[in-house]
């Protein structure tokens, strides 16, 4: 027996290196990342719940021109909650490129582009959704 594998690595008794020796796989007795589904649930709920349900169904905000889908500022990385949710249109949001897309541009300059104060929409947003919530009740 060789104490070299054929790929020149050092050999152990069955004469392979350790790259090349048959491996055991393990047998996992649940998932490897269990998901806690109610969490899960709640925390799409609290990202994309009424308001962002809302931003869906209006035209985006920004031109006015085309079905809207949220967008969350601050971002849902950044702490953004559904109530922190405007209605923009795909090319104002993410395929206008710039200075037409939100992604794809700096704040300042998009709202200088679009005339539009982002805050003030997320504001008004809020008060629409809280109109509606105060209709259902009654």
């Amino acid at each position: 027996m060789t104490d070299h594998c054929w790929c020149g690595g050092k050999a152990d008794d069955t004469g392979k290196c350790w790259k090349h020796r048959p491996r055991k796989r393990l047998a996992r007795k649940k998932r490897l990342n269990p998901v806690n589904r109610k969490r899960k649930a709640a925390k799409h709920a609290e990202r994309f719940g009424p308001q962002a349900q809302l931003c869906r169904e209006m035209l985006c905000f920004a031109c006015g021109q085309e079905q809207g889908e949220p967008h969350h500022w601050p971002t849902v990385a950044r702490g953004g909650t559904d109530r922190d949710t405007v209605s923009l249109g795909k090319l104002c949001h993410t395929m206008g490129g710039r200075p037409r897309a939100f992604h794809a541009t700096p704040l300042a300059e998009w709202e200088a582009f679009h005339g539009a104060d982002i805050e003030a929409e997320k504001l008004r947003m809020r008060e629409i959704v809280r109109a509606a919530r105060w209709k259902e009740r009654a």
